[in-house]
């Protein structure tokens, strides 16, 4: 089965990364640039952090670089793709994130109150993103937590998972109520979405872990995997932009490489995507 599932692995990376779902990549055109200003510098630390992750590499990345007297700082990296909620800085032993980043832009930033405030031109998207992660934590943050917590609980797959699925639909709901009311890029509300959509697919396939035992689960349901891969598609640019697709995207890696998952449940969906050319 080892060896079975190591082929599998192939084709799926081998379809996952080619021209279907990832551009051409330009190094020298992909790459972004952050300038920004710490409000209230202390002068303590002398660097930062950028901590970065892409779909193409699945590698973490680290930059640090120098902060000046005044709290300024530059970082410059390269990056294939968007990425949203992949990103963070670490300065003056506090953490930023919940941000998308988009390669060849340029950006400014302040950072002030604890939260990273992007500014300028390119930093509209994110002012807006934050404006609505804010309503929608307002609301959901709550029930998220308790949400999260189901895989401590001895329930059912089936239970376990429509709790999840009437979370992301009532989120995807207030999404769309949400843009109906404001005229904005229909590029916002995508990234949204598949973050939303995204986070049940990493609940799923993170459900075949015994996490009392620190272990995996002895049984799943026969559909589980072939249920999962027919309702989270990873199938255009978009998709992959989110930290949750991303992680997604490891898990899927990871169960095939370790687990006697049933490689025809993959293969199958595959073919019903009409990803391989004729």
């Amino acid at each position: 089965m080892k060896t079975r599932n190591t082929h599998i692995l192939s084709i799926f990376l081998g379809i996952l990364f080619s021209n279907h779902v990832f551009p051409q990549d330009n190094k020298i055109k992909n790459t972004v640039k952050i300038c920004g200003t710490i409000e209230s510098y202390s002068g303590i630390y002398k660097t930062g952090k950028l901590t970065y992750y892409d779909a193409l590499t699945r590698d973490i990345n680290d930059k640090i670089f120098p902060i000046d007297s005044a709290g300024n700082f530059s970082v410059n990296f390269y990056l294939p793709h968007p990425i949203f909620n992949s990103t963070s800085f670490d300065l003056e032993g506090k953490y930023y994130s919940d941000f998308l980043i988009e390669p060849n832009t340029n950006y400014t930033a302040i950072i002030k109150d604890n939260k990273i405030h992007f500014t300028g031109k390119t930093g509209k998207l994110n002012q807006e993103i934050s404006k609505f992660k804010d309503s929608l934590n307002i609301i959901f943050m709550d029930r998220s937590k308790k949400t999260d917590q189901l895989h401590e609980q001895n329930i059912s797959f089936e239970e376990y998972i429509a709790y999840h699925k009437k979370l992301e639909n009532d989120k995807l709901s207030f999404l769309t109520s949400y843009f109906k009311k404001r005229n904005k890029e229909k590029k916002i509300k995508t990234i949204l979405a598949n973050e939303i959509k995204f986070k049940t697919a990493n609940t799923w396939i993170n459900y075949r872990f015994d996490v009392p035992n620190s272990g995996l689960k002895k049984s799943l349901p026969d559909f589980f995997y072939d249920h999962l891969f027919q309702d989270y598609s990873i199938l255009t640019n978009d998709d992959y932009h989110s930290r949750e697709c991303i992680d997604y995207i490891s898990n899927i890696v990871s169960a095939l490489s370790i687990e006697t998952i049933q490689a025809s449940d993959l293969v199958d969906h595959f073919k019903s995507l009409n990803l391989f050319s004729t």
